[in-house]
């Protein structure tokens, strides 16, 4: 039964149109953008979280603020590696604090 089923598929004659739905994710390249853009507007130590990007209410479902927020996380880290930014946690699962590096 399979082998026929399989065989069908391939002597159809007609083809399909596939059309696939991609999203524009918020990446790293984004994040480092953002955080570029807003670090000279804090002066202190501020939560990485300021540094998320403003999602519309269309934008807020599914993995998009996870994906987000681990971009902004990683972002974040290349940028402290590069010597632009500061980084530090006080405590275990504490508040990642971000300030740009004079």
């Amino acid at each position: 039964n399979l082998i026929i089923c399989f065989a069908n598929i391939f002597n159809r004659k007609a083809s399909k149109a596939i059309n696939l739905i991609t999203n524009n994710y918020y990446n790293i390249e984004n994040a480092i953008e953002r955080i570029r853009e807003l670090y000279n507007l804090f002066k202190n130590w501020t939560p990485i979280n300021a540094f998320y990007p403003k999602l519309n209410s269309t934008q807020k479902f599914k993995n998009k603020n996870r994906i987000a927020m681990v971009s902004t996380i990683s972002a974040s880290l290349e940028l402290a590696k590069q010597g632009e930014i500061n980084l530090k946690q006080d405590k275990e699962f504490g508040k990642i604090l971000l300030k740009k590096r004079l």
